[in-house]
């Protein structure tokens, strides 16, 4: 008897766990929203966005950190190359937020004239293995795509240098974390690198995708793909 209230604890307490944690990154969203200062803000609702376990509190996270960009945006008094930058990083972070179903986010989007995106995270979980089996299908099915190319023997060699964390474009075949920063032109997240594509309509933000250097293309999870140009 003793172990049966033992085990109803035990199931009880874990239980609670689950149920609660979707609200981490919770505590650090309220303190961004009691705050004033716009940079105080981004500290929180960033932290909020790498606490959060789930779709919601993700794109809560993410929608605020756009808005504040956008704010920021706007206090420039004239235009310049800092205005043109905090518009595209409010309008990044209005598009992750809108990828992981937030509804202000997709409103944000529609009054500044931007693609939607496919809301492809709206039923986000850590730790989830259904996401993880999807991307791992994903990046094997563009691995034999591509098998026609040299160099695919190495497709799960990452295109960034261990050392220095840079991007290396030299590599045949790597994986890439890219957002779209203009026509034609695709920032690599955490690196000063740029890659320039010819005819490229993929309007994706911090999306995973696969660069191919013997095909000089970018293959994205829809199945498209592009060519690429240049990389600076």
């Amino acid at each position: 008897m003793r172990f049966v209230f033992l085990f109803a604890v035990i199931a009880l307490t874990l239980t609670g766990c689950a149920s609660n944690s979707g609200r981490f990154g919770i505590n650090s969203f309220n303190a961004g929203n009691a705050v004033t200062d716009p940079d105080e803000k981004l500290q929180f609702y960033t932290k909020a966005f790498e606490e959060a376990k789930t779709a919601e509190v993700k794109g809560m996270a993410a929608n605020n950190i756009g808005a504040v960009y956008i704010s920021k945006m706007k206090l420039e008094k004239r235009r310049s190359s800092e205005q043109y930058k905090l518009k595209w990083e409010g309008i990044k972070w209005y598009a992750l937020a809108a990828r992981y179903g937030n509804k202000m986010a997709i409103q944000n989007l529609e009054g500044a004239g931007e693609k939607i995106p496919e809301p492809d995270l709206a039923n986000y979980k850590e730790n989830s293995q259904d996401s993880q089996v999807s991307n791992d299908v994903i990046t094997l099915l563009l691995q034999v795509a591509g098998g026609l190319a040299q160099g695919y023997a190495n497709a799960n060699t990452n295109s960034y240098d261990s050392s220095s964390g840079a991007f290396n474009p030299e590599l045949s075949t790597g994986k890439l974390n890219i957002s779209r920063k203009d026509d034609n032109f695709y920032e690599v997240t955490n690196t000063s690198n740029t890659i320039k594509t010819k005819f490229c309509f993929e309007y994706v933000y911090y999306e995973d995708v696969t660069y191919v250097k013997n095909l000089s293309k970018l293959f994205f999870k829809n199945g498209k793909s592009c060519d690429v140009d240049a990389i600076y």
